[in-house]
């Protein structure tokens, strides 16, 4: 609930920033709430995806576990897919204002708000109806706890490092080359900037 709560006020930020840039009297003041506006979206989303993963930890194992965490980023990818296939739509059918977009992105932050409520109301009745097993259980752990230390990160194999570093390059150079594929495209290709939108989708989705 906090992380949606963030991304809710980021982009409420952000969407009023609009406002003061394009009809305020002091655009700079709107270019500064941007800014403000941003960095509190990311204390959102960016924490909200490691406790999405933990949250799904909780609630599968196994083969099920790797099939709901690849479902849940399945979805992250596709909403951005949707995001980069429809903004210049709302652009246009809005009379080249960037309001739309972003008034639709606010109600998606609500309806994040909502379901993050439902699945936290979820979980808690879950947690009552296993208290006593949880008990039980906890019992028997307190013996084979182990205790986590920090440097156990150096017996990590290879292989995961390799695996962070490829994701940790490849995520660096996608999505900084993702906010400027649309203009670099509409710029040397001479292309419109909804035929930008829609190769970004067909050529550069993951």
């Amino acid at each position: 609930m906090l992380f949606t709560g963030f991304i809710f006020i980021g982009q409420s930020i952000f969407l009023l920033s609009t406002y003061v840039v394009c009809w305020g009297t002091s655009p700079s003041a709107g270019q500064i709430l941007m800014i403000i506006s941003r960095a509190v979206f990311g204390l959102g989303g960016e924490n909200l995806s490691i406790t999405t993963s933990a949250f799904i930890g909780q609630w599968f194992k196994g083969k099920e576990l790797a099939f709901a965490l690849g479902v849940d980023i399945s979805a992250a990818r596709l909403a951005a897919t949707i995001n980069d296939s429809t903004q210049i739509i709302m652009y246009k059918e809005s009379g080249r204002r960037l309001h739309l977009g972003f008034f639709v992105g606010l109600l998606v932050a609500v309806y994040s708000i909502v379901t993050a409520l439902a699945a936290a109301i979820i979980d808690k009745r879950a947690d009552k109806s296993e208290e006593n097993l949880s008990l039980v259980q906890a019992k028997e752990d307190e013996e084979e706890t182990d205790e986590v230390r920090l440097r156990d990160i150096l017996k990590f194999p290879v292989p995961y490092w390799f695996i962070t570093f490829s994701c940790l390059f490849f995520y660096m150079g996608y999505f900084s080359f993702m906010n400027v594929v649309s203009e670099l495209m509409q710029r040397r290709f001479a292309i419109s900037g909804y035929n930008a939108g829609f190769l970004m989708v067909v050529l550069c989705s993951p």
